[in-house]
């Protein structure tokens, strides 16, 4: 039986940092906290392009020391928006959505310091849900199902760590079972 792990782009850069002490100097027309230390990095606004005539966006948001901070788009070079969510210091964080380029909802799933975490959705683009399961440490855990674009069950089993285990199970469209096989750490026994 073939694996059928479901996508997803993800972008590991950098670590998480805290806040800086407050001034007790009133005189100095700093913030403090986190405050003052965003105000006096390095920001920038930042467009991307994937073509010369700077005609087709590729992504957008704010740069901070080199690193993107806070929301973000992206887009397919055709023009549709391709996803959107939020980086602290390079690294995902919070919701993240993907879309079709037709603009339907593709995937959307949680990120803590960049890895997945939680409950994950992916839709075909008629907007029937594809792969449906969770992640724990940027890993499949537990109970996935992927569904046929009719929305019929296509294949259901565990995931441990990432890895298929226990029995899956695979059907036609028709709903006639095609194939069922254990997994012990992802390989089909």
């Amino acid at each position: 039986m073939r694996s059928l792990i479901p996508c997803a782009i993800v972008f590991l850069l950098a670590a998480c940092g805290g806040d800086e002490p407050a001034t007790a100097d009133p005189t100095k027309k700093t913030k403090p906290g986190a405050a003052a230390a965003r105000e006096n990095r390095a920001q920038r606004p930042v467009t991307r392009f994937y073509d010369e005539a700077r005609a087709k966006k590729r992504d957008s948001g704010v740069l901070i020391d080199g690193l993107r901070e806070g929301p973000w788009t992206e887009w397919y070079a055709e023009g549709p928006k391709l996803s959107e969510g939020s980086y602290e210091k390079d690294l995902r964080v919070g919701v993240w959505r993907w879309y079709w380029p037709s603009g339907a909802l593709r995937e959307e799933g949680n990120f803590v310091k960049g890895q997945r975490q939680g409950a994950w959705k992916a839709l075909h683009d008629n907007g029937q849900k594809h792969p449906d399961g969770a992640f724990g440490d940027d890993l499949q855990q537990g109970k996935w199902s992927s569904f046929y674009p009719s929305s019929k069950l296509l294949s259901e089993g565990l995931f441990e760590r990432g890895q298929q285990t226990v029995t899956w199970v695979e059907w036609f469209e028709t709903g006639v079972k095609k194939s069922e096989g254990a997994y012990v750490d992802g390989a089909q026994d």
